[in-house]
């Protein structure tokens, strides 16, 4: 059966004005969408106060309002809350303001993050090493003035040495090479260092080099003398802080020359001439000055105008043989150049503190130092060597009167008693101290023993002996008190 084309053509319209009602209804829900959401481009810039939003639009169900009480335990909850949440959380870190939700749960505000401000990237600036580039500078101007003044300290001895070799032989039989008579440099080593030490100096010649600034001469084979040390001491032109320090205190190269002479070939006396700044130190540091020479004289007492010199001297008899016409003329001279000349029979370099003045006179040694200013010139040079030198021969020939002979032998007696005395005491303590001790012993025996009858008669004896050793020293107050 074959359809009519009437029924076909209301079946086409009927499909297609459902297809437009089916289109209207899909295009109004994308409308009503797009309604509900037609500001959703400006969350992210403005922010929605959720106070202003409708609870029953927000999804959230409207509840009768609190009472009182009920808002004040929310409140009290929600300070403990944000107490709580301060306390661990430390000050440093930024607090950041808790976002606001629109009802579809997805955050509406951005963090409220700080930007810290970062410092820049400092450049190279030589402002900045100002301390380090000091510091560089200070160590090699200090290893530089090391060498330099190393050298020139050097030049100095070297110099002095050549000009002064010929000299020095034709009045000694050896000049240099021999260990000297003072305790040498590193005296405090061990006896197998020392050994290596005294060996190495005598395969040495010539001048010695002690250290940056002390420089040693030996010589030695001359008629009553063991031999002659000089000591070149120089500035240290090698350490920069010393050169600094004699800008303030002004001080100057020194040449020494220390005789060591034979113990029987001089009399016994001690004599000094120093320059008047060098007199406290000397009367200080010299033990036998300061026990033998008490008094200082100026030149005037010996009608003589040489105001810088200072005369310490034992013997009356000694000063009036070493200032005769010639040395007057010597010092007079060289009054500026000279810094003291001292000859005694009491030398000693024994320094130690525990010692007393008198024990440091146990082991003297005859000894004569000629101490000037390090000479500008050859005559200068010259004329100190053979000034010593013919000084000392004239004293090699000099007797004492009986008076001061006397004198000076009663002078060194009371050293001599005064040493026994001290060394007799000694062995009184060392003895005192032995028996104190084996008292001790006894006592401790005696109380470990448990027997105490035994232990009261120990008592018994020990009081009867201290009562009569207070009453021997009650009697020897007495005969002093009566003398």
């Amino acid at each position: 059966m074959q359809k009519s084309p009437h029924k076909s053509l209301s079946f086409l319209t009927t499909m297609f004005k459902t297809l437009i009602l089916v289109a209207i209804l899909c295009h109004s829900s994308l409308l009503i969408s797009c309604d509900d959401n037609e500001f959703a481009e400006f969350d992210e810039s403005l922010p929605i106060d959720a106070s202003q939003v409708p609870l029953q639009q927000a999804g959230i169900k409207q509840h009768q309002p609190l009472s009182i009480d009920e808002k004040d335990y929310i409140a009290t909850k929600k300070a403990d809350d944000v107490g709580k949440k301060n306390r661990k959380e430390p000050e440093s870190i930024p607090q950041v303001t808790p976002q606001s939700e629109d009802y579809s749960g997805q955050s509406s505000k951005k963090p409220d993050l700080q930007l810290v401000n970062v410092p820049s990237i400092k450049q190279f600036r030589i402002e900045s090493y100002y301390i380090e580039i000091i510091f560089v500078l200070g160590t090699l101007l200090y290893l530089v003035n090391f060498f330099v003044g190393s050298a020139k300290n050097l030049k100095f001895a070297q110099s002095w040495y050549e000009q002064s070799r010929e000299l020095l032989k034709q009045q000694f039989v050896l000049v240099g090479g021999a260990p000297t008579f003072n305790d040498p440099p590193g005296a405090q080593k061990k006896d197998d260092e020392m050994d290596g030490y005294l060996a190495s100096l005598k395969k040495q010649r010539g001048l010695i080099k002690v250290s940056e600034s002390l420089f040693t001469i030996w010589n030695s084979g001359r008629v009553g003398m063991e031999g002659l040390l000089i000591e070149i001491s120089l500035l240290k032109r090698q350490d920069l802080f010393s050169m600094g320090l004699n800008l303030i205190r002004a001080s100057k190269d020194n040449l020494t020359l220390r005789f060591a002479l034979g113990q029987e070939s001089y009399e016994n006396f001690v004599f000094c001439i120093a320059h008047r700044t060098h007199v406290s130190r000397l009367f200080r540091d010299m033990v036998d000055i300061n026990t033998f020479c008490p008094k200082r004289k100026q030149m005037s007492q010996y009608d003589q105008d040489i105001g810088r010199l200072v005369v310490m001297s034992e013997l009356s008899d000694v000063s009036s043989f070493i200032l005769d016409q010639s040395t007057i003329n010597f010092l007079k001279k060289y009054e500026r150049k000279i810094n003291y000349i001292h000859i005694t029979d009491h030398f000693s370099t024994d320094r130690s503190e525990e010692l007393s003045a008198m024990q440091k006179l146990a082991n003297p040694k005859r000894i004569a130092t000629f101490s000037f200013t390090f000479p500008g010139n050859a005559e200068e040079r010259t004329e100190y060597i053979l000034f010593s030198l013919a000084l000392l021969d004239r004293l090699r020939r000099f007797k004492l009167a009986r008076d001061s002979k006397q004198k000076s032998e009663k002078n060194r007696q009371k050293i001599t008693d005064y040493l026994q005395k001290a060394a007799f005491n000694l062995r009184q303590e060392a003895a005192q101290a032995k028996k104190e001790e084996l008292r001790r012993l006894e006592k401790e025996r005696i109380y470990n023993e448990d027997d105490p009858e035994k232990q009261r008669r120990w008592e018994k004896k020990e009081a009867k002996r201290e009562q009569r050793r207070n009453k021997t020293r009650v009697k020897q107050l007495r005969v002093k008190s009566t003398m």
